[in-house]
């Protein structure tokens, strides 16, 4: 083989390998990226389930506070 085309497969090589490298690459990030929202998602749903029984909570003390006391609503 020519010095010429050695050359060329040494550099064609190289940059199948640098293709492949940086795909694998940005496809972790990608999924990294992905885990992060799914994550994050996950502490939405939670944090919203414990804000309804919250909710449900004070809204239970208001009702069992104006059966045991008078209230008065002002208009």
């Amino acid at each position: 083989m020519s010095t010429a085309s050695k050359v060329t497969f040494a550099l064609s090589c190289l940059a199948t390998a640098t293709t492949v490298a940086t795909i694998h690459y940005m496809q972790n990030l990608d999924f990294k990226a992905r885990r992060v929202g799914i994550v994050r998602d996950d502490e939405k749903r939670a944090q919203r389930k414990e804000n309804v029984r919250e909710l449900e909570r004070q809204e239970n003390l208001r009702k069992q506070l104006e059966k045991d006391q008078h209230v008065v609503e002002q208009a």
